[in-house]
């Protein structure tokens, strides 16, 4: 019984094996019941036989029969499998149970995941089936890790890249990509919960307060990898938005003076440390003495810095705050009509 399961492309496996077919010197009558199987499987119909009838002819049906042993046994063959693309799954920030269920889902049907140990956790892998081959990509270079998702996919197997918060962002996977595509190999990208969307969670805290901060600007400073000039620290910081630094903690006292610039240091400062780990740390203080407290609390790395007024929110609680229209009584929009003046 032919296998017409989803995995394969039966009318790119047919179309494959008709251009190299050769069963004698019938060449028309070959010719015909090829377009005929390919016409079948077009028109997605099951009734594989009827193509034995088409002339009525013994020859025909004689043909048919060889045709179509030779075709199962080809269509059967690795080669003829539809390869899935390799995903990039966002994992979120720590926690597990934060990555989406999506990306949880393609954890379970993996076959090879590649991760890095230094910033995803392992316990994410029990998701995995037990026999799942999975790679620490930590101490890999760029093509140490192109080699292993690269030999996934042309074995056949269901291949995850696994990210730490969201794949888009600090996550170097346009460089992993562009070989991907110079080598034909398929991909998509899974999105997840980024370290700064996880911290305001940790926090109870929004991020866009009405006539407090509209904009949220996600950057980091400039080091090994160069930071744009037009996008240096201080110039963004003019605009006095809630600002979310990641990748700069070890350096906070460099990100403190460019603050300075333009929050005045009084302004609100959270460090958010290992944000969805168990350790997990929120560390609070000003623009002016952040960088201290984050030295007496010898964190370097695995945090963000968050900056902004939005933070002090907790300090207003008894005073009246400007709401947004969004659930107010007297504005109208297209689910609801504003309340009427009694």
């Amino acid at each position: 019984m032919l296998d017409t399961t989803p995995r394969y492309s039966l009318l790119g496996a047919v179309r494959k094996y008709s251009s190299k077919l050769s069963l004698g010197k019938g060449k028309k009558d070959i010719s015909i019941l090829k377009r005929s199987v390919i016409r079948i499987f077009e028109s997605d119909t099951r009734h594989i036989l009827t193509a034995a009838s088409l002339d009525g002819k013994k020859k025909n049906r004689l043909l048919f029969r060889n045709f179509m042993s030779k075709f199962q046994a080809d269509f059967s063959s690795k080669d003829c499998k539809m390869k899935e693309p390799v995903r990039f799954i966002g994992a979120g920030p720590g926690d597990p149970e934060l990555i989406t269920v999506k990306g949880m889902r393609f954890l379970r049907e993996a076959d090879r995941v590649v991760y890095a140990g230094s910033l995803v956790p392992e316990t994410l892998l029990r998701y995995c089936r037990k026999d799942v081959k999975s790679f620490d990509s930590a101490s890999l270079t760029l093509a140490q890790t192109h080699a292993l998702l690269k030999e996934g996919y042309e074995a056949g197997e269901r291949v995850v890249r696994l990210h730490t918060g969201d794949p888009s962002l600090y996550g170097a996977i346009h460089e992993q990509i562009s070989l991907l595509d110079r080598d034909r190999i398929a991909h998509e990208v899974v999105p997840g919960v980024s370290a700064g969307f996880a911290a305001a969670a940790a926090m109870n805290q929004e991020l866009t307060v009405p006539e407090i901060s509209q904009t949220v600007i996600m950057t980091r400073l400039g080091g090994r990898t160069p930071v744009p000039e037009k996008e240096n620290l201080a110039d963004l910081a003019s605009h006095r938005a809630t600002m979310i630094i990641y990748l700069s903690v070890q350096r906070i006292e460099e990100v403190v003076e460019q603050l300075k610039c333009h929050y005045p240091p009084g302004t609100p400062a959270v460090v958010a440390y290992r944000v969805g780990w168990p350790d997990q740390e929120l560390i609070r203080g000003t623009v002016g003495n952040i960088a201290e407290k984050v030295a007496a609390a010898k964190i370097e790395r695995q945090a963000i810095i968050l900056v902004g007024e939005v933070f002090r929110m907790e300090d207003l609680a008894g005073e009246k705050i400007k709401r947004s229209k969004l659930y107010d009584e007297t504005f109208s929009h297209q689910f609801r009509d504003a309340a009427k003046p009694e």
